[in-house]
């Protein structure tokens, strides 16, 4: 955490809450974030990417998308993701291509959880 907060700029934070960001908000941008990624071998780390979703923070949350585990996610794991994506204004689809492979349905979600 200290790390990602070091990566922050209050410009980017301030561009993060106008298009909907939550505080906490570091304003790490997301080439940082992919540095941190090839930088620490983070692809795929699961277990981090939880521990990361429960801090709260936005900056940790969005890496915490980029590193989950595909194979690992659960309805849980996933109703998580897209109730941060619809309060954090990070798209679906992008957290989709992060941790959906190619070829997974995505009929865990029935409609009413979409639209919550």
């Amino acid at each position: 955490m200290k790390e990602l907060e070091s990566l922050g700029s209050a410009q980017t934070k301030k561009t993060y809450i106008s298009h909907g960001g939550r505080k906490p908000i570091f304003g790490v941008t997301a080439g940082d974030l992919n540095k941190l990624i090839k930088e620490y071998k983070l692809k795929n780390n699961h277990k981090l990417a939880l521990e990361l979703y429960a801090t709260g923070n936005y900056d940790a949350m969005y890496l915490a998308g980029l590193i989950a585990d595909a194979k690992k996610i659960t309805k849980d794991n996933f109703s998580l993701l897209t109730k941060f994506s619809r309060s954090n204004s990070v798209k679906i689809p992008i957290i989709l291509r992060n941790i959906l492979p190619l070829g997974v349905s995505v009929s865990i979600l029935s409609v009413k959880e979409l639209k919550a």
